[in-house]
């Protein structure tokens, strides 16, 4: 029985071995805190991107993907042609 148990536990441990650096955080938290100007200025910036993001209009989609593939329309005929017999 411990001739099984061993290689079981051997198996176990190599198999577990990489989950284990998922959990581990091995790069500290370099994040500097920012001072109340900083801040401020950070707010400031992020205020006037969306100004101008705002400022954008949106773009018109068209309605007809194969537009620029097809020809102009045909120019309709006028009536007194159109009721004219065909010979």
């Amino acid at each position: 029985m411990l001739r099984k148990l061993i290689p079981a536990g051997a198996i176990l441990a190599l198999l577990s071995g990489p989950a284990l650096p998922q959990s581990l955080n091995l790069i500290p938290d370099t994040k500097r805190h920012l001072t109340a100007e900083e801040q401020q200025q950070e707010r400031d910036a992020e205020s006037r991107y969306r100004e101008t993001i705002n400022g954008i209009p949106d773009k018109k989609t068209s309605k007809d993907p194969w537009g620029n593939v097809r020809s102009a329309p045909a120019a309709k005929q006028p009536a007194s042609a159109a009721k004219q017999p065909q010979r």
